[in-house]
């Protein structure tokens, strides 16, 4: 794609994934207190981190009845079949729509949109002549954070990071817990490789909802190390993912002989994306955790990379050998990090994306290894910072308008509060909210991933694994 020179363009270090290695220091206390936690703002948190008083929403189930009213506005009209110039009007009281897609969960639909039949609600995949291919893989299993989380933390009755309300998933048609407007990058990927919308973890063992093409364990606020995140409640860790995972393998070894399972998993793709709440829920939180006070930036990363491969190691040894491991995107450029006023207009917050490149070349160098110690699988480095970087670097090539301010939230530093209202022209923004990507730019990624060049994934992209 080519780019558009005259774009505005913040700086981001490295550029375009390319990264050298700082002179290590010691993370700002400055930068560390200013940055707000990944999740959604209700009272006590927006207090936290903003220093605000939120009275409206003092607890993530505070909801509206569906009878109140509440005051006009421009919904878009692509959710009741209008002709996309958007009606005014109260979408708790319009005759001619589902209210009840609409309707928090916890009052009448304990059970959301990441049902085995969330497909009855949605549109026809981006790719639609891929759904009648053959599989790629023959199962999607996936471990990661809110990124991709598609409604697990909606069953964990003591988790504050949830996204299952209005106006997550307005372009799902109702809350699925994704923290997005609709599709993360899982649900595009799973689209690209001829699979199905994948079950959340939790879905499955409480709705029973078919495992035979993967399981998704992402869990928002979830982190490398099981303290990450803790301040948001309940969540599933890394290391708690990879028991969830065993679980489903003992329920898989009841449908398939010893053989039948052996070729699924070995041709099963293994996708995980998770460190990001290892910064910004973690380290970058010094006055909730103790690691900045401990590691320097160099051995946090280290820290992580250690429990990052004993995980990796012990799925591998379950079975699966067929691995993209997603790399950190740059956190120092998402609009809370952007927020704090630490980086000059225009610029992202360098020391942050500055710990983000250790973790990351770590990372990569990791892939290097587990390929020279394991040649019956193969690992592939997905990189995130650099896919994500050239978008944001480039925006209006890609045909977005704004990149530093979220569709949902208040400013850059609230996040998306129950039943606010998002912009209109959402495929225009890098950013949902405060800290999490919209659809349109989860697509891009998940295409970069597919059949992107070797800037993208490393040493092969999904793709050419799949052949392999």
């Amino acid at each position: 794609m080519e780019e558009d020179p005259s774009e505005d363009s913040y700086e981001t270090d490295p550029s375009e994934g390319s990264y050298e290695t700082p002179v290590e220091q010691e993370a700002p206390k400055a930068a560390l207190e200013l940055t707000p936690p990944a999740s959604p703002m209700m009272e006590h948190y927006v207090r936290a981190a903003t220093s605000l008083s939120v009275t409206e929403y003092s607890s993530p189930l505070s909801w509206p009845s569906v009878n109140q009213e509440l005051s006009e506005y421009s919904y878009p009209s692509d959710l009741d079949g209008g002709d996309g110039e958007g009606q005014t009007g109260r979408w708790w009281e319009d005759d001619e729509k589902d209210t009840s897609l609409y309707s928090p969960p916890d009052q009448d639909q304990d059970r959301p949109a990441t049902e085995c039949n969330l497909a009855l609600f949605v549109f026809l995949s981006f790719e639609e002549a891929i759904a009648d291919d053959e599989p790629q893989f023959t199962a999607l299993f996936v471990f990661g954070d809110s990124l991709m989380d598609p409604g697990n933390n909606n069953y964990l009755a003591n988790s504050l990071a949830k996204a299952n309300y209005v106006p997550y998933g307005v372009d799902f048609r109702r809350p699925t817990g994704r923290f997005c407007n609709a599709r993360t990058i899982i649900d595009y990927l799973g689209d690209l490789l001829g699979l199905p919308l994948i079950p959340a973890y939790t879905a499955t063992i409480t709705l029973g909802c078919d495992i035979s093409k993967g399981v998704n364990y992402a869990s928002a606020a979830a982190g490398i190390l099981d303290e990450t995140g803790q301040s948001l409640g309940e969540r599933f860790s890394l290391n708690k993912q990879v028991q969830n995972f065993e679980d489903t393998l003992n329920k898989l070894k009841g449908q398939m002989e010893e053989q039948e399972l052996k070729h699924y998993l070995a041709n099963s793709l293994f996708v995980m994306n998770v460190g990001n709440n290892d910064y910004i829920n973690n380290y970058l939180q010094p006055s909730l955790y103790s690691t900045s006070s401990i590691y320097k930036p160099r051995d946090y990363a280290d820290l992580l990379i250690k429990h990052y491969s004993r995980q990796i190691l012990v799925i591998r040894k379950l079975g699966l050998r067929k691995f993209l491991l997603g790399g950190i995107g740059p956190l120092g450029c998402i609009p809370s990090q952007l927020g704090t006023g630490i980086a000059p207009p225009g610029k992202c917050v360098s020391v942050v994306n500055e710990m983000i490149g250790m973790f990351n070349s770590q990372l990569k160098a990791l892939v290097d290894q587990l390929n020279k110690d394991n040649h019956d699988s193969i690992f592939v480095y997905g990189n995130t910072f650099g896919g994500f970087t050239h978008i944001f670097n480039n925006a209006s090539a890609y045909g977005f308008e704004v990149k530093d301010i979220g569709c949902c939230g208040v400013g850059r530093r609230i996040t998306c509060l129950p039943l606010s209202v998002p912009c209109m022209n959402r495929d225009q923004y890098l950013f949902w909210d405060a800290f999490h990507p919209t659809q349109a730019v989860n697509q891009i990624l998940a295409r970069k991933a597919y059949s992107g060049s070797l800037d993208d994934c490393y040493p092969i992209n999904v793709k050419q694994m799949a052949q392999l």
